[in-house]
């Protein structure tokens, strides 16, 4: 029974050098925690704010929610979306998604990437369905 109580203190005096190991490895593990969590995230975050910033009429976007529409107007806190022909709604600007946007972007791109002119043209009759209160004649 007293041989246990005497090896003790002999095993701890051994690893006396281990304080710097221990503060090394907290070191390093905040490191990887920044590195491939925290800042990634403060880079996505940055590109969203800058893409909401770069918006501008005519734009196909789509929201957090999944709807797709035409940018009609930009207020500063607030976007007229046109969502169908002769339907728009009013939606908060952070509700614009940047990664649906582009993946619905692209993929649409991919799809009809061989008849150009023919989409242009029916771009244009969307966006003429509903026009902007910008551009709305007075009666």
């Amino acid at each position: 029974m007293n041989i246990l109580f005497l090896q003790a203190p002999a095993a701890a005096t051994a690893n006396s050098g281990g304080g710097w190991i221990s503060i090394l490895f907290w070191g390093l593990a905040f490191a990887v925690i920044y590195f491939f969590m925290i800042r990634p995230q403060g880079q996505a975050r940055k590109k969203q704010e800058e893409f909401k910033t770069q918006l501008k009429k005519g734009t196909k976007v789509v929201t957090i929610g999944g709807l797709h529409g035409v940018i009609l107007n930009i207020h500063d806190k607030t976007i007229d979306l046109m969502i169908a022909p002769k339907v728009s709604i009013t939606v908060q600007r952070d509700c614009i998604s940047l990664e649906y946007t582009q993946a619905v972007n692209a993929a649409y791109n991919e799809a009809n990437k061989d008849e150009p002119a023919k989409n242009e043209k029916q771009a244009n009759s969307e966006n003429a369905a509903v026009q902007p209160d910008s551009e709305k004649q007075p009666s």
